[in-house]
């Protein structure tokens, strides 16, 4: 893999290490508010899409799931976005991570650790939520044992608790660019067995339902991840135009796969309900679905703002436009992917036959979305 080499500043760009510490300051306390943005979206969310928080195991349940899974989608995210600013968006020493780079892979171990433990939350609260007993109810080791042998769900989410949990190991260990590249499969792989489990698998056209959904995840993951790692683990110095030009390019891949994966899957899902068009407009499941579209439109917009204005701008010495720019992009992106899960808990229309077609309880993590 052709890599390049790390360069020094020049002296009059160099940031102090308090100018530096105000930044990655602001950053830390910027992705925070995003964060709590994204919870509260999430509440509001869930309620338009009556999406499944009234469970019969109580209140604790029915609230804590969708956080749990809001969670485990933030910190899948974080590790793949960090492994890409590592393992290819920064410039690497040789076949060696640069410092910085090298420093990114480190932190996601630490989003790692946060991956496995919001996955082991989930896999309690998904069997408190089918069982309709609430938490303390279910703790008893031969109950979870049962569960994570018997449903698919907690198969799924044991997975990634195991998986997540190597990551994180790995990560501590990892010095080339090669064995980055190696983690980003790891994770993607970690991504993947939620989404597995969840509308996808229940749909009339299981197999493209799937595929289209997973498509959807990690490029959504990718997109998402690669620009907060961007912000936040980059805000010590402004990004070169070299690797905001890296993004950009993977930003521009990602939306496309995201855009067509997610109108497949809307599709799909839609059309087991009659007159499949009208359920965008008058059923809760569509409000949800075309909340997401208006996303994805205002995110394509900032896409194009970044390459016609903020890259050249960047170019030119001028970051502080790209810092301000790229951190309401990031915004945006986290209260979508809170609705991403307010929608993957939302019942989709009923068939015509007159069965439903799903209650989000089996819905799974890492934005599952249409």
């Amino acid at each position: 893999m052709a890599s390049t080499r790390e360069t020094p500043r020049a002296p009059g760009r160099a940031s102090s290490p308090g100018g530096r510490r105000q930044v990655t300051a602001s950053a830390v306390l910027g992705l925070a508010a995003a964060l709590t943005a994204a919870a509260a979206m999430l509440v509001v969310a869930l309620v338009v899409g009556r999406a499944g928080t009234s469970s019969a195991a109580g209140p604790v349940t029915g609230w804590g799931l969708p956080l749990a899974r809001l969670a485990l989608d933030v910190a899948s995210i974080g590790t793949i976005g960090l492994l890409l600013l590592g393992g290819f968006l920064l410039p690497a020493a040789g076949e060696r991570l640069g410092a910085r780079g090298l420093s990114a892979v480190r932190a996601a171990a630490w989003w790692s650790l946060a991956w496995a433990a919001s996955a082991a939350a989930a896999a309690l609260l998904t069997l408190s939520d089918i069982s309709g007993q609430p938490v303390s109810a279910v703790l008893d080791p031969l109950t979870i044992l049962d569960f994570v042998i018997q449903a698919s769900q907690g198969r799924a989410l044991l997975l990634v608790t195991g998986l997540a949990l190597l990551l994180a190991g790995c990560a501590r260990r990892t010095r080339t660019v090669n064995d980055a590249w190696l983690l980003v499969v790891l994770a993607a792989l970690t991504v993947v067995p939620p989404t597995l489990t969840g509308h996808a698998a229940e749909a009339a056209n299981h197999d493209l339902a799937t595929l289209s959904l997973v498509l959807h995840v990690l490029a959504a993951s990718a997109w998402v991840g690669g620009l907060g790692a961007l912000v936040v683990y980059g805000a010590g110095s402004a990004p070169s135009r070299q690797v905001a030009s890296r993004y950009s390019q993977l930003a521009l891949g990602c939306f496309a796969l995201v855009g067509v994966s997610g109108v497949a899957n809307a599709a799909i899902r839609l059309a087991s309900g009659p007159d499949a068009l009208s359920q965008l407009w008058v059923s809760r499941y569509g409000w949800l679905v075309l909340g997401k579209t208006v996303a994805l439109v205002v995110l394509g917009g900032f896409g194009w703002w970044h390459r016609r204005h903020t890259l050249p701008e960047l170019a030119a010495g001028r970051s502080s436009a790209f810092a301000r720019f790229a951190t309401a992009e990031l915004v945006v992106m986290v209260l979508t992917v809170a609705l991403a899960v307010a929608l993957s808990r939302a019942p989709t229309p009923a068939p015509d036959d007159g069965h439903s077609a799903g209650t989000g309880l089996t819905a799974t993590a890492v934005g599952r979305t249409a």
